[in-house]
């Protein structure tokens, strides 16, 4: 009995529930379809975020900009660095002892000086044709070449100008000899590198030298005042190669090369009163240098040693102004560091300048002494 009710019951709505049916699941799939086109929808937004994505990137490229501008910021620190150095205006004799002598204490016209990597001091002393050499803390010189520095020493007449290699061998010049000597370490028995001995204009040969200067290569840099040129002799070379040739060249009495450029170098021209930047092979200088920001003396006078410190800033012996000058890389104003505030040790007349390893200035004057100027 209850079977029957229940097949009789669903008999006659059967049709009517499969009608509705039919239009439920028409509406259902059209709403499915907008549900799909909400998808799509989602979709745009994705892309949308992907155009963000783009502009992240765009944030990177922000980001090298700000790297571009950090290396300005390198510059201007160099600069920084250059306008805080100062040094103590009080400072000690650390060579000679302000008289004329050639005894192991005193010098006669001290007008080179060189430091290695120990500290240890080298004099091109002139007049007493020798060169000195004083450990750090030293009371008195050493004779490592020329006249008292053995009875088979080789001989440096009037020898004025001194520098080092990388392995520690000396190179020796002066105005009289017409050649450069190499010292080995330890020997006061030298071998002529360049020149002759003889003066002449051949490339073999050279004419008053008035400084040199060697590179990590081992070539030699010799300015050959009286034959108006700058030569280049690389290692055992027979023959120099002329890199500069001018009549200004008469007048440079000091060459360094430029640490930015294999091919150029700063000269210091005592005649026209000023320091040049030359590239090898040029007609003319591309740089001078000349003005000082100082009210005592806004130029140089008869400007002679040359020399960096560790940060490439360049110094100059003013000698008729009676001080050092420094010009900051890149500026073309020089600041006096010492020789304008009354400095004890005198500074007198310098010839040329140096540094040690603390960046303490060593000057040599021409009365008779080198001094230290400690860097504060």
């Amino acid at each position: 009995m209850t079977a029957t009710t229940s097949t009789s019951t669903s008999a006659t709505p059967t049709l009517t529930t499969s009608t509705s049916t039919t239009s439920l699941t028409t509406s259902t799939s059209t709403t499915s379809l907008t549900t799909t086109s909400t998808s799509t929808t989602s979709l745009t937004t994705t892309s949308t975020s992907t155009t963000s994505l783009i502009t992240t990137s765009t944030s990177t490229t922000s980001l090298t900009t700000t790297s571009t501008s950090t290396i300005a910021i390198t510059t201007t620190t160099a600069y920084t660095l250059c306008s805080g150095l100062r040094w103590n205006q009080s400072g000690i004799i650390v060579a000679g002892t302000g008289s004329s002598g050639s005894t192991a204490t005193t010098l006669d016209r001290p007008e080179s000086l060189y430091i290695d990597a120990n500290d240890t001091l080298y004099v091109g002393d002139h007049y007493n044709s020798r060169i000195q050499k004083w450990t750090k803390g030293a009371l008195s010189g050493i004779t490592v070449a020329g006249t008292g520095a053995g009875a088979d020493a080789t001989t440096i007449n009037h020898a004025q100008y001194v520098t080092l290699d990388k392995n520690g061998n000396m190179y020796v010049s002066g105005h009289l000899m017409d050649e450069v000597v190499r010292f080995s370490p330890n020997s006061a028995n030298g071998t002529t590198v360049a020149g002759t001995g003889n003066s002449g204009s051949g490339l073999t040969q050279l004419n008053k030298v008035s400084d040199l200067i060697i590179d990590e290569n081992f070539n030699l840099y010799i300015v050959d005042q009286n034959n108006n040129r700058i030569v280049k002799w690389t290692s055992n070379a027979t023959s120099g190669t002329v890199l500069i040739s001018h009549s200004y060249i008469s007048n440079v009495v000091g060459i360094l090369l430029d640490p930015y450029s294999s091919n150029q170098v700063y000269l210091s021209d005592n005649s026209r009163n000023k320091i040049y930047l030359w590239a090898f092979g040029a007609s003319a200088p591309s740089v001078s240098l000349s003005q000082v920001n100082s009210t005592s003396s806004a130029t140089l006078n008869r400007p002679i040693g040359i020399v960096y410190d560790s940060f490439n800033n360049l110094y100059v012996a003013d000698q008729n102004n009676d001080r050092v000058v420094m010009y900051c890389v890149n500026s073309s104003v020089g600041i006096p560091v010492v020789g304008e505030s009354g400095n004890t040790p005198s500074i007198n007349q310098p010839f040329d300048v140096a540094f040690d390893s603390n960046l303490n200035l060593y000057v040599a004057s021409t009365d008779y002494k080198v001094g230290k100027y400690q860097k504060l």
